[in-house]
């Protein structure tokens, strides 16, 4: 029987083990009007919704599922920083003065997450350390020359090169060194995406949950959002469906161009087991292919691992057993260790691999195109599209918003194969490389 990819999108995941049920937020049922309609509660929705309502501001969220269980409550958890560039392609594309401020703003808002996501002490189970590690010797000098790079360009001084001994005695016997960030953060998504909600709610941010938007269409000087029980009148609106948004009628696709492709990536938990024991480190750890591949040890002593690219045609048992393999050649001493779950998470990747933030109007805002890199510039751009509606109230722009709509990525074609096959083009001689890596 062949297991589909929509079928993994949507089943639990291991973070959600222990955690207590919550209370449902109630779908919308009625017609209710604000000042800011948020389409999308993941950390983009949720971080702008927060910021509005704390300001005073009348703010409706409207979620098509629950929160936590699109691509926000299932992915890797690791805290990042900067974008899915390094920063000296980042400098040539964009030059120092915007990518040092870019580089900044990233860095602070990965510092204030920090801050929430270990405000108590099992808050988000966050652990240190986040390594990037080398199958060959190219791959570690060119993570040795991005460390050296942002020593020199941007005073980031946090990295330490990690020689073959220890990479084989702590992150496998497959890699011949590497590279850590070590302070980077891992996290339990799913944690931190509640932590998030709490806030929103205490906030008094109005949050529908079961209440798919259907259809945009002009009202006034405003815009009117219709789901299947209700519909919301709003001044401004705001996008944040990422990889699983789907345009509701009356958005045409001139107004809202898509600017990334969906992809999905599938991860696998093991039984509790002696995890210290198969792999000592406790930082996550990323191997250095395009199509990376990470692992990381949670505290409740299971392994968890994550990679492969998911298409819905193909029979997602083929990615499941590939991943597998991978997973247990890179780390040996899993050999009888059971695997205890499996999902998928969504990804919406540009061809640029960095994030598209943009006012589609005067009145209409979206952010999207995270590229695998989310959990902190979500957040990010999900304020600044916030302090951007503040900001335009008074004939001002915010600076960050402004920064972020510079990075632009290019829009894909309308047709869905195609967009697949052009991203896939573009992919094909990264793929190809790390075959031979591997």
């Amino acid at each position: 029987m062949t297991l589909r990819l929509h079928q993994l999108i949507t089943a639990p995941t291991t973070y959600i083990i222990g955690m207590p049920a919550l209370a449902p937020c109630p779908a919308l049922t009625s017609h209710t009007q604000c000042e800011v309609a948020v389409v999308g509660a993941g950390y983009t929705g949720l971080a702008c919704a927060t910021l509005l309502a704390r300001q005073g501001v009348s703010v409706a969220l409207l979620e098509a599922g629950v929160v936590g269980a699109g691509p926000s409550g299932r992915n890797g958890g690791q805290m990042i920083p900067g974008f899915n560039l390094p920063q000296s392609e980042m400098r040539a594309l964009f030059g120092h003065e915007v990518a040092h401020a870019l580089w900044q703003e990233v860095e602070a808002k990965r510092y204030e997450l920090m801050a929430l996501a270990s405000s108590t002490p099992d808050a988000c189970d966050m652990q240190n350390g986040i390594i990037y590690a080398a199958l060959n010797n190219k791959q570690l000098e060119q993570a040795r020359q991005q460390s050296a790079d942002l020593a020199q360009h941007h005073g980031y001084t946090q990295l330490r090169v990690i020689g073959p001994q220890e990479a084989q005695q702590t992150l496998s016997p497959t890699f011949i060194g590497g590279v850590e960030w070590a302070d980077a953060k891992h996290l339990n998504p799913a944690k931190l995406i509640r932590l998030m909600r709490q806030q929103a709610l205490e906030a008094g941010v109005l949050l529908f949950e079961n209440s798919a938007v259907t259809q945009i269409e002009p009202e006034g000087q405003g815009q009117r959002l219709h789901t299947a029980g209700g519909s919301v009148s709003a001044d401004q609106v705001v996008l944040c469906g990422g990889a699983g948004f789907m345009r509701p009628k009356g958005l045409s696709y001139k107004t809202a161009t898509p600017t990334h492709t969906a992809i999905a990536t599938f991860m696998l938990a093991t039984e509790v087991c002696d995890a210290a024991r198969i792999l000592p480190s406790t930082a996550a750890i990323c191997d250095l292919r395009n199509a990376m591949s990470y692992y990381r040890r949670m505290p409740d002593n299971r392994i968890l691992y994550g990679g492969e690219v998911g298409l819905s045609l193909v029979d997602s048992r083929l990615m499941l057993r590939a991943l597998e393999r991978e997973m247990r050649c890179r780390l040996p001493l899993l050999a009888e260790v059971k695997i205890e779950s499996a999902w998928a998470g969504q990804i919406d990747m540009t061809t640029t691999l960095l994030p598209s933030v943009r006012a589609l109007g005067p009145n209409l805002y979206q952010a999207d195109g995270f590229s695998a890199q989310g959990l902190v510039l979500t957040s990010l751009a999900g304020e600044s599209i916030a302090r951007e509606i503040l900001a335009m109230r008074q004939q001002q722009h915010d600076r960050v918003f402004k920064l972020l709509e510079l990075l632009k990525p290019p829009k894909v074609p309308k047709n869905k194969a195609f967009a697949m096959v052009a991203q896939g083009w573009r992919w094909l001689p990264k793929l190809l490389e790390d075959k031979w890596s591997a």
